[in-house]
């Protein structure tokens, strides 16, 4: 947005202190736009919203992805242990293995792989600017996100379809969220107590290796 600002930028010399700079800029307004300045800052405060949405969708997606590995390395090792488990207790660790695979799934499938964003072409701001309804939830993010790059005022259609991705997403991170606390820790304990050696995933959602001993808002404008 237009206005005053301040840069601080850090100098850090092989030798010695770090030194800050304070310089002073002036943003001007484009003088190519011709938005009223209520109607753009009204566009900023939406760009910061949608910005938002990507975020928390793209952790969410982390999450899930993080949640399928585990469950991945929860089968190998069942595999790897089940000479100590009993065929009546394999059958009944691979029916939750499978409720659980399903649960990933599901959310997997409805928040789809992240794309690009793109500005809306023509046909899409005639009717409003807002994706299709019926199209997948990664797909209708990937279009509301091109308002980030785009000039146009917001719509009601816009903001009618912000609404409806954040009560979907809404939706995947509280199923997302049960996974975590209740799900995949309960299907852990039960391969315990099965006699399966569990992995445990490291810290920062990497690969998981063998346990020892057991078991808003923000940017986004430009």
């Amino acid at each position: 947005s237009p206005g005053r600002y301040t840069a601080r930028p850090t100098a850090t010399p092989t030798a010695g202190a770090p030194v800050v700079r304070t310089t002073a800029i002036t943003l001007l307004p484009d003088p190519e736009q011709r938005l009223s300045a209520g109607t753009l800052a009204a566009l900023n405060d939406f760009r910061l919203d949608v910005a938002a949405l990507q975020r928390r969708a793209t952790t969410t997606q982390a999450q899930a992805d993080s949640a399928a590995r585990q469950l991945a390395a929860f089968r190998q090792a069942v595999q790897k242990d089940s000479a100590k488990v009993p065929a009546a207790t394999r059958q009944q660790l691979a029916a939750q293995l499978a409720r659980t695979d399903s649960a990933i799934g599901t959310v997997q499938r409805a928040l789809g792989p992240a794309g690009p964003r793109r500005p809306p072409t023509m046909e899409e701001e005639d009717n409003g600017g807002a994706p299709p309804a019926g199209a997948p939830f990664s797909a209708r993010l990937q279009q509301l996100g091109g308002v980030l790059n785009a000039t146009f005022p917001v719509t009601p259609a816009r903001r009618s379809a912000l609404k409806a991705l954040s009560g979907e997403l809404d939706g995947q991170v509280r199923a997302v969220a049960a996974l975590r606390a209740t799900q995949l820790p309960a299907l852990k304990a039960v391969l315990q107590a099965a006699g399966v050696s569990v992995p445990c995933p490291p810290p920062g959602g990497g690969r998981p290796g063998r346990a020892r001993g057991g078991g808003a808002r923000g940017g986004g404008g430009r």
